[in-house]
């Protein structure tokens, strides 16, 4: 379509249609309106695929962090629910560890009963512990501890000496003696990490060989004082199962025996 100004002259017939009438001119002038224009058609059309552009974004942006946050939450109740099955698991765990260590001790108990004969000696006691230490997991020596004069002695049987059974003799001394503390207390101690633990009862000592250590005082028939002692070289190895099982032998022992132990037994 053309464009512009253009001049438009136009003539009648006079009456009789023999003459024409003086031309009339028409100035005309032809043009698109704006809003037909082709920048504002491509300006619209541009405007209105950033509009779209924006709200899409928008509405993807929005949507993202929804889902983040879904997806936040449901890592979290995950993450609560897999520490809560550890939790189950580990518990299982030691249920089951302490399970097989109160079998066990129930095992060491019979074949130390096993061993004993009607009228027991000193003698053997100490030779069924032994034959308990050689069974135990757990357990590395036993030891029954008296005091005779002004020594602490003590008699037992360990898979840590090549010859098994033990007598060692020491000043009676309640400040550097965990055995001597027991006695003198008459209270029971457990020791789970020498290292760190026996400082609460005696003097500090060099790091023993033995790293869990167990004391029952008691007293025989006849009153005299006697420890119960059981060692262990691997830290953590005595729980209530095995205090439990020290005192039931403890018991076991005053009933089965009713003679002084000595030196010389």
């Amino acid at each position: 379509m053309l464009q512009g100004n253009f001049n438009l002259f136009v003539r009648a017939k006079q009456p009789g249609g023999y003459q024409w009438s003086p031309p009339l001119e028409i100035k005309i002038n032809v043009f698109v309106p704006w809003f037909l224009n082709k920048w504002f058609l491509l300006a619209s059309l541009g405007l209105l695929l950033i509009a779209i552009a924006y709200y899409f974004r928008f509405f993807v942006r929005r949507r993202f962090r929804r889902l983040q946050k879904v997806l936040k939450f449901a890592n979290e109740k995950l993450a609560i629910k897999e520490e809560q099955l550890s939790l189950k698991i580990q518990e299982f765990k030691e249920q089951q560890e302490e399970l097989a260590n109160a079998n066990q001790n129930i095992d060491t108990l019979e074949l130390f009963i096993k061993e004993m004969p009607e009228k027991a000696t000193w003698h053997d006691i100490i030779a069924a512990m032994g034959k308990a230490v050689n069974i135990s997991q757990d357990i590395d020596a036993f030891e029954i501890s008296f005091k005779e004069e002004n020594e602490i002695v003590h008699r037992g049987y360990s898979n840590q000496e090549r010859g098994g059974f033990t007598f060692r003799t020491k000043p009676f001394n309640p400040k550097s003696s965990l055995t001597c503390w027991a006695m003198a207390n008459e209270q029971e101690v457990v020791i789970n990490d020498f290292e760190k633990e026996h400082s609460m009862y005696v003097a500090e000592k060099p790091v023993y060989l033995f790293r869990s250590l167990l004391f029952i005082p008691f007293k025989l028939e006849n009153n005299q004082p006697v420890v119960l002692c059981a060692y262990s070289t691997k830290k953590h190895h005595f729980d209530n199962n095995d205090l439990t099982m020290f005192r039931i032998l403890a018991r076991f022992i005053y009933f089965s025996i009713h003679q002084e132990i000595s030196k010389k037994t």
